[in-house]
């Protein structure tokens, strides 16, 4: 399905001589416009060994700033340049889903181009891309990236929420995706733009993710970002119940890692481990409590009925006693 051909300078360059300098029409116009981005969707390098080769290569975005520019002369809709790029990346989509993988770079440059255009109409196309578990992988990810260097705060917060509860693959396919919207946050927390309300949503996705992770390597990514944001969380039982989960069913590099975070909190006295429950009392239970276990104001309060039940029927059994002739 792909094809190896000559530089896409050179061919959009060619393409642009064969054309009017003014492409009046507008079929001629998209007609231009997807022949460009076929021809750089399919396009490979002949001679990737010269260092020099890459230099004159059309990126991502200057293609789309030359299709920019056709759509102003011809007096098209610039949106067209986005609704070609989809069916274009759609079709070879449905090639990769029927088995010809090598076509998934194809649809990661359509990706690439539509992401240059900054145009925030595309976050849900971005997103449907990024949650869809049965695409390819890579697919996902350029889709996901794409979305997070396009998506304001709120929206990166809500949408890493979503993201984490995809893990088919055990989240492999976020591999690039974890560091890349922990590292927007957090810099946003640096600059002081995430507000207290908006990083508490944060702590709570992440903690809340991390009850039961989707791989270690993604766990650690989330501890380091919680151990250095989250008061309280280095000496946590939630911490720990996550080292100990890890290090116990763990090959030997994951033991290395987790084993140390469990024995640091299992070293404290247990009334100096955090229960981050108490801050987001909406954190599921910890593995190690019973299912359906009542809490310790249920206890507590039961425990009070018996004791005033008990202390009830030994009075009235002492006043029988004392009645009886």
């Amino acid at each position: 399905m792909r094809t190896r051909m000559f530089p896409v300078a050179f061919v959009i360059s060619v393409s642009l001589c064969a054309l009017p300098k003014n492409v009046r029409g507008a079929s001629a116009a998209e007609s231009a416009i997807r022949g460009w981005l076929d021809t750089f969707a399919v396009m490979e390098a002949d001679n990737e060994s010269d260092p020099n080769y890459f230099k004159d290569q059309m990126s991502p975005g200057d293609l789309y700033r030359r299709l920019e520019k056709l759509c102003e002369e011809s007096g098209t809709d610039k949106r067209r340049i986005l609704d070609v790029a989809k069916e274009v990346a759609d079709g070879y989509e449905t090639a990769v889903n029927a088995g010809q993988v090598a076509c998934y770079p194809n649809v990661a440059k359509m990706i690439l181009v539509m992401a240059a255009s900054g145009d925030r109409t595309l976050l849900p196309y971005f997103e449907e891309k990024s949650l869809a578990s049965a695409t390819y992988k890579s697919i996902r990810s350029g889709a996901a990236s794409a979305y997070i260097n396009l998506a304001d705060l709120s929206e990166c917060i809500g949408f890493m929420k979503k993201i984490l509860e995809v893990n088919g693959d055990n989240g492999a396919w976020r591999f690039m995706i974890t560091p890349l919207i922990l590292g927007k946050i957090e810099a946003a927390i640096n600059a002081g733009e995430l507000s207290g309300a908006e990083k508490e949503r944060v702590l709570s996705v992440l903690l809340s993710y991390m009850r039961a992770p989707a791989s270690s390597w993604e766990a650690s990514k989330v501890d380091a970002f919680l151990a250095k944001h989250c008061d309280g969380y280095l000496t946590s039982v939630q911490r720990m119940s996550m080292a100990r989960d890890i290090s116990d069913a763990g090959n030997e590099r994951e033991r290395k890692h987790f084993l140390p975070i469990r024995e640091s909190v299992e070293a404290l006295p247990k009334k100096q481990r955090v229960d981050l429950r108490e801050r987001f009392p909406d954190l599921p239970p910890l593995p190690e409590e019973k299912e359906g276990r009542p809490s310790v104001p249920v206890w507590i309060g039961g425990g009070v009925a018996v004791v005033i039940g008990v202390a009830a029927l030994l009075r009235f059994l002492l006043w029988k006693r004392r009645a009886a002739p």
